[in-house]
């Protein structure tokens, strides 16, 4: 059956470039489920949603996972899964899923934000109460989550080792979030304990129990730009505190097994992103004959998080939830290699970082070296480098941002340039002609993209960097490239069955998706939509 597919917000599209074959939700009982006809399934109970940080479609097969294979071949999978905004990163794509808004709401748009005093801070380091103070000064509310909560009348969970990722997914309304931090003093000094919002003392304590970990070992990264800080993301060699995503999915089905009233888990795993970003070895058969002998790479991480994710189905079906729940397996973008063109500049300089300007914690402008002409600090407030360079302007540089743009569209490794216009609302235009870059899908369009995070947060000008280049780690994401975008979308749920689709499915649509399948109706404030619900 073929039908009109939605149009991302910003840009029209034909009927033909959506009237393409496929295989779609064939089954009557979507006619069950959506027209009421009749009540042989019972609707859900129960909501899953797991977030593989820096996965990809393509990984199931190159590196034959086997759980993740069986999820597909069970379930729907939405072969035109993609992110569906900008940037690709981890601290905007956590709280799009779970909100069902664009990164313009969250009064964050990026790895740096500005708070209500003027001072610029990096995502990474603000504490939950931070999140949730920006968030309830942004969201239009009750929030979509808060929606599901009272709908559904049980407990959610945010999981996960990484932890700006599991407290901005949990946003304002989760019960409890765990995520680890690292100790800095005393007995346990080095090593990571559970933290976030009301954490149960069975995962808590005793002090030095299971869910403490040693954040210590490097485990031969220490010659890399971002090395392993202990089993944070990687499980380690102790049986009795295993850390990574071994850790986070322990402490979800912890969680499942003592807290019978839950009704939502998003869990978040963490380390295929930290691997990806360490070495860069995705498309790179050089680079991963380098990584074969090391104690972690690519593949052995993969195959760590497709166990979890087979442990946790298992559990389901054990405890007689699984036809009770809807599962949704995404990624909050995916990943390339910048090993082709790579523009940052390798230690002893420093620690890699894509992220410049003055920040309250502290002054971080030391540019690479390839970057440094254009980011001049009478001209440049703040910016992130990564597989799209995001630049901030200062004041007296900003009204002449479509100069500027124009200069910046001819930094190595440029193919387009973007400059942020207020009127008549706060949109992106291309400032560079003729336009120098491949073609990209029709659901991957930058000035769409773009779209979504526009507002007076966002980046005055965005780069639009090639294929295989980047300016912050060797593995990256954050741009337009296909390989951050495109993203796995599998959805198991009895009502819908198995089966494959092209439907364009974004991380924005997960939340009002679910709403439906539970029979919410999802609140016309959200930017995501159930479209690819319709027969």
């Amino acid at each position: 059956m073929a039908r009109e597919e939605p149009a991302l917000p910003g840009r029209a599209h034909t009927m033909a470039e959506y009237m393409r074959p496929r295989i779609f939700f064939l089954s009557a009982l979507f006619c069950t489920l959506l027209c009421g006809m009749a009540t042989a399934i019972a609707a859900p109970q129960r909501l899953v949603i797991v977030v593989l940080d820096q996965m990809r479609p393509d990984y199931i097969d190159t590196y034959n996972l086997p759980h993740l294979k069986a999820l597909r071949q069970a379930g729907m999978e939405f072969r035109n899964g993609h992110v569906g905004h900008f940037p690709s990163i981890t601290v905007v794509s956590h709280p799009t899923i779970a909100t069902g808004l664009f990164p313009r709401h969250f009064g964050w748009s990026d790895d740096i934000l500005q708070d209500a005093t003027g001072s610029w801070h990096e995502a990474s380091v603000l504490s939950l109460n931070d999140y949730r103070t920006i968030l309830a000064r942004s969201l239009p509310r009750p929030t979509a989550l808060r929606l599901l909560k009272n709908h559904l009348g049980g407990l959610v969970f945010s999981v996960g080792e990484k932890g700006y990722a599991a407290m901005t997914m949990g946003g304002l309304d989760a019960d409890t979030v765990i995520t680890m931090r690292k100790i800095k003093e005393g007995p346990w000094a080095g090593w990571c304990q559970p933290e976030g919002l009301n954490v149960p003392a069975y995962i808590a304590r005793p002090e030095g129990g299971r869910f403490y970990v040693d954040c210590r070992p490097d485990y031969g990264t220490a010659d890399t730009l971002y090395a392993l800080d202990g089993n944070h993301y990687v499980p380690g060699d102790d049986p009795d505190h295993l850390g990574g995503d071994v850790w986070a999915t322990d402490v979800a089905l912890t969680l499942l097994t003592r807290e019978p009233k839950w009704r939502v888990l998003l869990l978040t795993l963490g380390a295929i992103d930290k691997i990806g970003h360490i070495f860069g070895e995705m498309d790179n058969q050089k680079i991963q004959r380098t990584t074969r002998h090391r104690p972690y790479q690519l593949a052995k991480v993969l195959q760590i998080a497709d166990a979890q994710v087979g442990r946790l189905i298992e559990h389901l079906k054990s405890a007689g939830l699984w036809e009770d729940t809807i599962f949704f397996l995404t990624a909050d973008h995916g990943g390339i290699s910048a090993a082709k063109h790579f523009y940052n500049d390798p230690p002893p300089k420093g620690r890699v970082t894509g992220v410049f300007g003055r920040f309250t914690e502290k002054d971080a402008f030391t540019p690479p070296t390839a970057a440094a002409p254009w980011l001049q600090r009478e001209t440049v407030a703040h910016a992130v480098l990564g597989t799209a360079n995001r630049i901030w302007l200062t004041d007296a540089a900003r009204g002449n941002a479509g100069t500027h743009c124009k200069n910046f569209a001819q930094m190595p490794g440029a193919i387009d340039a973007y400059v942020k216009h207020a009127t008549p609302s706060w949109h992106y235009e291309r400032c560079t002609f003729p336009r120098r870059s491949t073609r990209l899908p029709y659901f991957l369009d930058p000035v769409s993209l773009l779209g979504t995070v526009a507002s007076p947060t966002a980046p005055d000008l965005v780069v639009q960097l090639a294929e295989e280049t980047g300016y912050g780690l060797p593995g990256d994401h954050g741009g337009f490239q296909e390989k951050s975008m495109r993203i796995p979308m599998l959805l198991h749920v009895a009502a819908v069955g198995a089966g494959t689709t092209e439907c364009p499915m974004r991380l924005v649509d997960i939340m009002p998706t679910a709403m439906r399948l539970l029979g919410l109706q999802p609140p016309a404030w959200l930017d995501g939509n159930a479209a690819c619900l319709t027969p």
